[in-house]
């Protein structure tokens, strides 16, 4: 018996102190963390991204990679507009839209030192 009333066999030894037991799983904190989800946030391993996104070294997890597929956007496009003047102008603000938000990122991307410095500096 130990302090507490616990049996030494409780804890993984015998009563002359040889461990009997394999040693506990260790977590390795050097290992890296996976990368979030571009679109959801959500911490994705190699395993659980999308084999298309992985390719190019997006992360993005296979539950939110149909939100990029053609036909999801068709089908969306389709559902939404009764005639083809009103899918095709959906289209066009569709492209115009992810036009939009490539150049902030292009822009983002080329400036994001400054923008980082200027945001810590920055107080309210």
């Amino acid at each position: 018996e130990s302090i507490g009333g616990e049996s030494n066999a409780s804890i993984g030894t015998s009563a002359s102190g040889n461990i009997n037991s394999p040693k506990p799983k260790r977590r390795n904190i050097l290992k890296k963390q996976p990368r979030p989800c571009l679109t959801c946030g959500q911490p994705t391993c190699a395993a659980h991204s999308s084999p298309t996104f992985l390719k190019r070294h997006i992360t993005i997890c296979q539950s939110c990679a149909y939100l990029f597929e053609l036909d999801f956007l068709v089908d969306v496009i389709t559902s939404t507009a009764s005639d083809p003047k009103e899918c095709q102008k959906k289209v066009d603000d569709l492209v115009d839209c992810y036009d939009r938000a490539k150049l902030l990122l292009v822009f983002t991307a080329k400036y994001s030192d400054e923008i980082a410095s200027a945001l810590e500096t920055r107080t309210e």
